[in-house]
């Protein structure tokens, strides 16, 4: 009985390698994903105040990250708010308090520890005041609930 040929069997060889590496790759590509939204900003809000087309948060932000996150919007009800310039949220920082204002004229005002900013808002504050996300720079969505 004859072995396989060395063409059929490197092509063989082949194949199985570049099927490791696909799957190799896959998975490395899932787990550094996986790995960015396991350590990321907590907003734990401490309360909130609402009127006619205004709102007012107030919330605490830990970010777990090893990188400074940076915050450009914030959404609430039907409004979305975008700042003029990113929030800054240092890495390993935990318990930055913010407070977020929402006013009737469409702007928005937020006061952290790294001063202030301000910026533009669409939509108009729904009835629903309960559920908001903060908005980064790279586009991920951090949620809140108030009670």
């Amino acid at each position: 009985m004859r072995g396989l040929d060395n063409a059929i069997t490197t092509i063989i060889l082949t194949g199985a390698a570049v099927a490791l590496a696909i799957g190799l790759s896959i998975w490395v590509f899932e787990t550094s994903a996986a790995a960015s939204r396991l350590s990321a900003i907590k907003v734990e809000p401490l309360g909130a105040a609402a009127g006619n087309g205004w709102v007012n948060l107030s919330l605490i932000l830990i970010n777990d990250y090893s990188t400074t996150a940076r915050i450009v919007g914030v959404s609430i009800g039907s409004i979305t708010c975008r700042f003029e310039e990113p929030i800054p949220v240092p890495s390993n920082a935990d318990g930055i308090p913010m407070t977020i204002n929402i006013r009737s004229n469409a702007t928005v005002e937020a006061i952290a520890a790294s001063g202030e900013y301000r910026g533009n808002c669409s939509g108009f504050p729904s009835p629903n005041y309960l559920r908001g996300d903060l908005i980064t720079a790279n586009g991920e969505e951090y949620p809140f609930t108030l009670s």
